[in-house]
């Protein structure tokens, strides 16, 4: 054996890990599944699956249509009829249909609510609808589609979406409140862009801090409000933080 092949050994022995390998394999698996059950905990916490301040909407004949077995996602595509239809009480079923479908845990069909035109009809209802419980479903879906991709969110700023829920930061509805101020922290989560076309609305920030002028916010939504907050201010801009401070 040549002098250097002694000294390479030498090293090798000197600075090889003393670990069992199978531990160490045990160890990799273990870190891969944590990671994963991070990626899916942090998934679920963005989407919203339950309201506190659900009671304060009273629809009609509700749980009737929540024993309604959910259709298949393709039945999304035809949705879109009963949605533009003149029957009021349709919309709100065809709504909580939608909102029911994309609130499961694995895999929401929200490439089905996009590709399947349905988004622009919810966004419209947000935006002008003056029934309460449309109103309530209308936020709830968005907020959903807002917690998935890119692509989703890009959609969703097509349809003027912050100029639309800007103006609804100032209802006396605490539930859709809390259901806008969850959704606008779903698109700051993303990318920094998203953050700054939500906070060039001045309306945005002084309308969500007015939260502390409901009386008696419930803890969930004050938590929504810090957690929504702690995304739109995640910015290199004084003005926005020192208005957050103030």
């Amino acid at each position: 054996m040549s002098n250097f092949q002694r000294k390479l050994n030498k090293r090798k022995n000197k600075y090889k890990s003393k670990t069992n390998k199978q531990d160490s394999l045990m160890k990799r698996v273990g870190l891969v599944v944590q990671l994963s059950k991070n990626r899916r905990d942090q998934k679920l916490s963005n989407k919203r699956i339950l309201i506190s301040s659900f009671s304060q909407i009273k629809p009609p004949k509700l749980s009737e249509w929540e024993r309604v077995k959910l259709p298949h996602k393709n039945q999304l595509y035809f949705m879109k009829n009963d949605l533009e239809s003149n029957d009021d009480d349709l919309k709100k079923k065809t709504l909580c249909l939608i909102r029911r479908m994309i609130t499961v845990e694995d895999n929401p069909p929200l490439s089905f609510v996009i590709a399947s035109g349905i988004i622009e009809n919810i966004v419209n209802f947000a935006e002008n609808s003056t029934d309460p419980y449309i109103l309530f479903e209308s936020c709830w879906i968005i907020c959903n589609v807002a917690s998935g991709s890119t692509t989703y969110t890009q959609t969703l700023f097509r349809y003027n979406i912050v100029n639309i829920f800007a103006n609804l930061l100032k209802t006396k509805n605490t539930a859709v409140f809390e259901l806008v101020v969850w959704a606008f922290g779903n698109l700051a989560g993303g990318e920094m862009k998203y953050r700054e076309l939500i906070l060039e609305n001045d309306n945005v920030l002084s309308r969500i801090l007015s939260y502390s002028s409901i009386l008696n916010p419930p803890d969930s939504l004050i938590t929504i409000v810090c957690w929504s907050l702690s995304n739109l201010v995640n910015v290199n801009n004084r003005t926005h933080q020192n208005q957050v401070i103030n």
